[in-house]
């Protein structure tokens, strides 16, 4: 009795779990968005090499107006994306664009840092893996730049 009063439960449970989770995706990936409201978007990151093993992570990006009453005015946006790896290797990465109102400026930034240790066995075809040498590569990088819009004036000729 225990036991079907629990899968009578879970499943009640998982079902409204699931149509909110539906209902949230449909939301964020296919409904059309004319209001130029802020959104912000979440991805899974899965992928495999020989290199990194099993690669798991995720990104996320949020997208917004900072002036919505003019109609030119560009998005911007923050993303950020963070993995992991099988083999010990991790990557994290945060990146903006900013687009002041009317466009006047676009200032991007990014910070990213990117540890990958690998294991180095020689050159040639006679390496062996008691020969093996642990070598750590972190990379840090910090960019920003600044464009300033300019209006260009003709002059008659």
């Amino acid at each position: 009795m225990k036991k079907l009063v629990t899968l009578i439960l879970v499943c009640a449970f998982s079902t409204s779990a699931f149509s909110q989770i539906s209902r949230i995706v449909k939301r964020m990936y296919f409904d059309k968005d004319t209001s130029r409201k802020s959104s912000f978007v979440i991805l899974p990151v899965l992928s495999s090499a020989p290199e990194t093993g099993l690669e798991v992570g995720g990104a996320g990006l949020l997208s917004f107006y900072t002036d919505t009453s003019k109609l030119n005015t560009r998005v911007s946006n923050v993303f950020g994306y963070a993995s992991i790896t099988t083999k010990g290797q991790s990557r994290l990465s945060l990146t903006t664009s900013y687009w002041t109102p009317a466009n006047n400026y676009h200032l991007t930034a990014g910070i990213s840092y990117i540890n990958f240790p690998f294991n180095f066995y020689g050159i040639g075809n006679n390496t062996l893996k008691t020969n093996s040498d642990r070598i750590g590569q972190k990379r840090f990088k910090v960019n920003f730049t600044a464009e300033k819009k300019y209006p260009i004036t003709c002059m008659p000729a």
